[in-house]
């Protein structure tokens, strides 16, 4: 029997992990925690962790895999984290070669394939990548929340916080979005006590993106602006990365992660915006998520996308 692939989808706010076999189906899939950024301070002991408590679900026989495809959050390849990352995985798991990446290229090949076009990943942080005639990799943020992070959940989130924060502070702003820091925290003190001391500031910042669709929802002006600005970061960095890539005014892009599942919010104002910018731009259904692109790379006999995805000797069985 031919041994299985391993995919892993290592986000900021949750990791999905697949089993597939030689056709790409899927044997088995769990989701676990975040995974920390390896290059921050304590990051490659937290990653270990958190990636341990997954695999620790995915209960496959036999244990070994023919390719283990590591799509994690921050990891450019090519990168000096990818040699600790693949070191991570190889105390882990028993694979005969390994792939290490950022979930940003798992995200491109999910939705559009290896062929020439921009996918946006946007969830808790948000990523766009545009692939050029020659096959060449382009990236635009994926820089972390620190750094960038544009249009993603995370900014989402804190722009709604701030926002309710100045209500509470006797500023302009939106009393519903300091209604929703409230309903979510109790009080502003519990809402800086809570962002300060948690062990994942991003996770919990991003995930008030959702008060903020609530707000929007309500028809909060201010709440419904800061979608509308997201979506056009995010159409502002498709566009950039189409240039960088020498795409011509028409060209496909695809949308992918959790973030524009909230719908017209999100997908509205980038749609508007993509259009405004470049008229030839052509939205299209992505054709799978990232497991699914992890998938590709795994199945395939030779590096794919090389210059944004290592290929690294494992530790055969």
């Amino acid at each position: 029997m031919t041994a299985p692939h391993l995919v892993i989808d290592g986000g900021k706010s949750k990791t999905a992990a697949a089993a597939v076999d030689a056709d790409g189906r899927v044997l088995a899939s769990v989701t676990g925690p975040g995974l920390a950024m390896i290059g921050e301070p304590g990051g490659a002991d937290a990653l270990t962790r958190s990636l341990a408590a997954t695999l620790a679900q995915l209960d496959m026989r036999p244990p070994a895999f023919a390719t283990a495809v590591f799509g994690l959050n921050g990891v450019h390849s090519p990168s000096r984290e990818v040699d600790a990352a693949a070191a991570i995985l190889r105390g882990l798991v028993t694979a005969q070669r390994i792939v290490v990446t950022s979930d940003g290229v798992l995200g491109y090949v999910g939705a559009m394939g290896t062929g020439p076009g921009v996918a946006v990943t946007a969830g808790t942080g948000s990523v766009i990548l545009a692939v050029g005639a020659d096959g060449f990799v382009h990236r635009v943020d994926g820089d972390g929340p620190l750094l960038g992070d544009r249009g993603s959940g995370y900014a989402i989130g804190l722009a709604g916080l701030r926002v309710g924060m100045r209500v509470v502070d006797g500023l302009d702003g939106s009393s519903v979005l300091a209604e929703e820091l409230r309903r979510e925290y109790g009080t502003a003190d519990d809402a800086v006590r809570s962002v300060h001391g948690s062990s994942t500031p991003t996770k919990l910042i991003a995930a008030f993106s959702r008060n903020v669709a609530r707000a929007a929802e309500r028809g909060d002006p201010m709440a419904t602006a800061i979608w509308r600005h997201a979506g056009a970061d995010l159409a502002r960095g498709v566009l950039a990365a189409a240039r960088r890539a020498g795409l011509a005014d028409s060209f496909e892009v695809a949308t992918s992660g959790g973030l524009f599942r909230v719908g017209s919010l999100l997908s509205e104002p980038f749609a508007d915006e993509l259009h405004r910018l470049a008229g030839g731009a052509r939205l299209r259904p992505a054709a799978g998520d990232a497991l699914a692109g992890g998938a590709v790379l795994a199945r395939s006999p030779r590096p794919v996308l090389a210059a944004v995805s290592s290929w690294v000797p494992g530790t055969p069985a």
